[in-house]
């Protein structure tokens, strides 16, 4: 079978196919509008040696299934769990000739935690936090008198488990939506749940609750064809603390409902945050273009980072009744690789020219 060579490429993962089909009308378009091609692939399918793989081809608006070459410029819609796919990820990385936005899309919480520590500007935002060991955690619950455990790293954003003392040795433990009163040495029971698997400490505040649960926030940020942060959607929504939900209130809806006053302020520093805090991270991550910060509240509004992502391989955009917001993602991603690739191609007419 004769490869086709494409401009841009797109890599998702294989469970995610029905999805991806919704984005075909689209991806279609944007090749169409732009005379580029396009093609959509998974890691299982390529043949590292070869650099080539099966996938979807669109050129000049037409779909078809055939072989492709690796194009030189990539977005990565994955997260690659397999041993296999992850090397190969690997080796696309390392290779001088091809460019992979988002090689990566599930972050250890730990570095990135003392990444942002590391600017004194960013810790109004940030828990207090360390490693979890059964002694840290009975003095966070001594002095604090509660903690959230966080997952050190997990292939999706993890539940998280909060831990209050209510009174002496009898402690209410929050994981999701269930709630166990342990009137026992609470290890025993966290150690079933934790697994010796790496957990953070966060020293937490009483939580600004919304319609009886810690109102959690997801804001997307991505970057433009100008290669600057942007603010992308912002979702209302329950993952991290509870059951898997999703809410069409709009953000200033929610905060005009669960906060005194300055809720359209704290709007604005929610998304300055956002976009400074993927400023930063650009000077120890290269290649992020598109990501995602979850936040709670403190009872006065103020914001917490609780977990960072790359590309939302949750997909909650595309839990949202109407689905605009999800093309507007896919749409920005397209634009930003688009971009880059002009970019390559006048830095070589420069060149040869000079």
């Amino acid at each position: 079978m004769e490869e086709s060579s494409v401009d841009l490429g797109f890599i998702y993962n294989s469970q995610h196919r029905l999805k991806l089909k919704k984005m075909i009308p689209f991806f279609s378009e944007w090749s169409k509008q732009n005379q580029v091609s396009i093609g959509l692939y998974t890691l299982a399918d390529l043949n590292l040696e070869q650099l080539k793989t099966k996938g979807i081809i669109i050129h000049n608006g037409n779909v078809i299934n055939g072989l492709l070459k690796v194009p030189i410029f990539n977005f990565n819609f994955a997260l690659h769990t397999t041993n296999n796919n992850r090397k190969k990820m690997r080796y696309l990385r390392k290779n001088e000739k091809i460019v992979i936005i988002n090689p990566i899309n599930s972050f250890n919480q730990t570095i990135l935690f003392d990444m942002l520590s590391s600017f004194p500007t960013y810790l109004p935002f940030l828990f207090p936090y360390e490693s979890f060991t059964k002694e840290k955690l009975e003095d966070a619950l001594e002095t604090k008198k509660k903690a959230i455990l966080l997952k050190e790293k997990s292939f999706l954003p993890p539940k998280i488990i909060q831990v209050k003392k209510a009174e002496s040795n009898v402690f209410e433990i929050f994981y999701g939506q269930n709630k166990q009163t342990i009137k026992e040495e609470i290890m025993d029971y966290l150690s079933k749940v934790i697994q010796d698997k790496p957990y953070l400490i966060l020293k937490g505040e009483d939580l600004l609750t919304w319609k009886g649960l810690p109102l959690e926030v997801r804001i997307y940020v991505q970057k433009n064809n100008e290669g600057k942060w942007r603010i992308g959607e912002k979702l209302v929504k329950r993952s991290l603390l509870a059951k898997n939900s999703v809410y069409t209130a709009s953000l200033e809806e929610v905060f005009k409902e669960s906060m005194l006053q300055d809720h359209l302020k704290k709007v604005e520093l929610l998304e300055q945050v956002s976009l400074n805090v993927f400023s930063a991270l650009d000077f120890y991550i290269p290649f992020l273009g598109h990501c995602f910060l979850d936040f709670v509240f403190d009872h006065e509004g103020n914001p917490y980072v609780l977990y960072i992502g790359g590309w939302d391989t949750d997909h909650l955009l595309f839990r949202l009744d109407d689905e605009t917001s999800a093309v507007e993602c896919m749409k920005s991603a397209f634009s930003y690789l688009l971009e880059l690739k002009n970019q390559a191609k006048e830095e070589k007419r420069d060149s040869t020219c000079g």
